[in-house]
């Protein structure tokens, strides 16, 4: 399994230390196996457009904004390059945060209706209790 993390923190910000080094953090997501990203903080600012175009899943822990401000920009950027819907996989109260907070035609455009190209971008799955993320 290869794991890349993209950010771990619950804000973003650049510090240039006087040794001359730039620290950056970023927020929560990691990126497993190139395709799936656990969280989506830093998704679209955190790695080049060939990697994110190669992403088919994206499991939310929950839904604060640290956790999924990526979705829109990820959205915009991979907009009529991708002829499939990636999948944002989590519990019902995570999803209907999402899907009632952001991705609403108010705060951004409800991505999970709207065609990219054959398909929309986002297509949201709910996640049980015990099941697993295999189907």
């Amino acid at each position: 399994m290869k794991i890349k993390v993209l950010g771990c923190y619950g804000g973003e910000m650049f510090i240039y230390k006087t040794s001359g080094y730039l620290t950056t953090y970023k927020t929560s997501a990691l990126l497993i196996n190139d395709n799936l990203i656990i969280d989506a903080g830093s998704i679209a600012t955190s790695i080049d457009i060939t990697e994110q175009e190669r992403i088919t899943n994206i499991l939310l822990s929950h839904s604060h904004f640290d956790h999924i401000k990526g979705l829109p920009f990820l959205a915009d950027n991979l907009w009529g390059e991708v002829a499939r819907s990636i999948e944002i996989m989590g519990i019902k109260e995570t999803l209907d945060s999402v899907k009632n907070n952001i991705l609403n035609d108010s705060i951004w455009p409800d991505i999970t209706k709207i065609l990219s190209t054959s398909e929309p971008i986002y297509r949201l799955v709910e996640l049980k209790g015990g099941e697993g993320l295999c189907r």
